[in-house]
């Protein structure tokens, strides 16, 4: 009576167990007889206690390893101490439930192997999340493809692990140059380097979005600038995990940059160096600049003199004098009153008219 009575206590213990257990369980003896399961289990495989116990487990839910060298259970009673490995259990309905099966002998008092205890843990949810995050991944490369700017992902140590199509254009390197250990510091030039190197660090400390130019060096020696928009990658743990970089060609509004330069100063040149006066003006009659030439005209000791008048009340000796708004490319026989408070006649042509400002030259 003891024994049965520690044997029901035990039995009634593992019930508990085995019911209290997240995963599924199940015990096969040696010949693939079912022993126990657990209400998980009948879940996982969609096959009912009663029916589990009744018959051989690749019989009643049969899996992708069933009458193959790979079987948990052949495995085991071959010698293996344990088993793990991801599966897929096929349920009643055809459903496969993608599983993490560990198996483990079950020993009698002897040590002797009599069969396995199988732990399925049903990762389903983890798969989908895996699937959805793959998904996103995927859709977010073709964007990236698609994309007209430069699209890298750098590790911690600046090499890129990641570029778009772009890239490649643009710099001249394969992608298989771009996976073989290129780094970051060698499509820069020289004279980035530190700067690039500065702004690195602060990214893998977590610092905000940073954009800067650098000046890009293509695989053949050539140069373009670029403005980049950096920042960091983290992992699920909020740790950074590298850099994501944007990067854009701006070479055509480099060009654009240099020619409107130029032409400012080629402007410049020719309305500092003329014979003739010359000034532009608000539409309400207050100096922009005035050249040398018109401050020697009216007898000015300096350009800020000369700008601190009212062109209306001190420039022409009557206010009908100035040329009127809609007077344009045409030439006027006017007074002008000079510092010494004289007037000279002198021809005007008020030249342009544009929407904020007139110029006009004195001759």
């Amino acid at each position: 009576n003891s024994i049965e009575e520690k044997l029901k206590f035990t039995n009634n213990e593992l019930s508990v167990i085995l019911g209290v257990v997240a995963d599924g369980i199940r015990v096969i003896d040696s010949d693939f007889n079912v022993l126990r399961v657990n209400k998980q289990f009948c879940k996982i495989s969609g096959v009912s206690k009663k029916k589990n116990l009744t018959g051989k487990c690749y019989e009643v839910s049969p899996g992708p390893d069933c009458h193959k060298p790979t079987c948990t259970l052949k495995q085991i009673l071959g010698g293996a101490s344990r088993i793990e490995k991801e599966v897929g259990k096929v349920r009643s309905d055809n459903k496969v439930v993608p599983c993490i099966l560990t198996a483990l002998p079950l020993k009698d008092d002897g040590g002797n192997i009599i069969g396995i205890v199988e732990n399925f843990k049903d990762i389903s949810k983890r798969k989908k999340a895996e699937e959805s995050i793959l998904e996103s991944e995927k859709r977010y490369r073709e964007l990236d493809e698609t994309l007209n700017e430069i699209v890298v992902e750098l590790d911690p140590r600046g090499k890129f692990i990641y570029a778009n199509k772009k890239a490649f254009d643009e710099t001249g390197y394969t992608k298989k140059r771009f996976n073989n250990g290129l780094n970051v510091m060698q499509v820069v030039v020289p004279e980035d380097r530190i700067k690039l190197a500065g702004n690195f660090k602060k990214l893998l400390r977590g610092k905000e979005l940073i954009r800067d130019i650098y000046t890009i060096k293509r695989k053949d020696g050539t140069t373009f600038p670029a403005i980049t928009h950096s920042n960091y990658v983290l992992d699920s743990k909020g740790k950074v995990t590298g850099i994501r970089v944007v990067a854009i060609n701006i070479s055509d509004i480099k060009e654009s940059e240099e020619k409107v330069r130029e032409s400012e100063e080629r402007y410049r040149s020719l309305f500092d160096n003329s014979l003739d006066g010359i000034y532009r003006t608000t539409l309400g009659g207050k100096y922009i600049d005035v050249n040398p030439a018109l401050e020697k005209m009216l007898g000015y000791g300096s350009k800020d003199e000369l700008l601190a008048i009212d062109i209306p009340t001190q420039l022409y000796f009557r206010k009908e004098d100035r040329p009127g708004p809609n007077q344009r490319n045409r030439i006027f026989e006017t007074r002008l009153k000079k510092k010494d408070g004289f007037f000279s006649f002198r021809y005007i042509l008020k030249i342009l008219n544009y929407t904020n400002y007139i110029s006009t030259v004195v001759l």
